[in-house]
């Protein structure tokens, strides 16, 4: 119990006193005044943003190390990345709809002028062309790079008439198709220019690659 002065007689009188015992006067109870505890929804938030961003950090690591182990993966936007493994719905869930244009003389889809895929009949991808700097594909080679960067990540990487290719049975790079020609086979093949420079990059399965030639 605290003492507190009478608004009337000024004398002492207790903060509980629902009048002065002194002059009568009546005391009005002021109400008291509920402090907001912002301080836990303030931590809250905080702890929700930083786990967000871990999960998001987490994703991150895994697509760039699959990245850098997979030659089937490619990142096509920040967080975005496709394998020769999906289809042409996932594809479209990012890129949106492609536009009909001609591939390598097959009927495909063009994607914001970034990359072109050719699909099966089952709309999984069987082709994909790159020819946009934006696009990272493995060992984090690009459109731009130079043929040094191919020579200095690939181990056995084959030289053809206007750049290399690089054959890979799942993570593994091969010598060659030599006693091993299972569909599943990843042909990357770097096109360079004349400053050597490379200005396009196709991954493909073997399959896929018999029609071709």
């Amino acid at each position: 119990m605290a003492l507190i002065n009478c608004p009337e007689c000024n004398k002492e009188i207790s903060d509980k006193a629902v009048s002065c015992p002194h002059c009568g006067y009546i005391v009005e109870k002021q109400p008291k005044v509920k402090i907001k505890k912002t301080g836990k929804i303030k931590k809250l938030v905080v702890f929700i943003f930083l786990f967000f961003i871990i999960v998001i950090g987490f994703i991150s690591i895994f697509f760039v190390f699959n990245l850098n182990s997979r030659p089937d993966i490619i990142k096509v936007k920040n967080f975005k990345f496709i394998s020769y493994n999906d289809n042409q719905e996932k594809v479209e869930k990012i890129f949106g709809t492609g536009i009909d244009t001609s591939v390598s003389l097959f009927d495909g889809y063009d994607y914001d002028g970034k990359l072109k895929i050719v699909y099966d009949d089952q709309t999984q991808i069987r082709y994909i062309e790159i020819d946009n700097k934006s696009i990272v594909t493995y060992k984090n080679i690009k459109v731009g790079d130079d043929v040094s960067k191919i020579k200095n990540t690939f181990k056995y990487e084959i030289e053809t008439g206007d750049g290399y290719s690089v054959l890979f049975d799942d993570k593994k790079e091969l010598a060659s198709n030599t006693g091993n020609q299972k569909d599943s086979l990843i042909w990357i093949d770097y096109s360079l220019d004349d400053s050597n420079k490379i200005e396009k990059i196709i991954i493909y399965d073997y399959k896929f690659g018999k029609t071709m030639s």
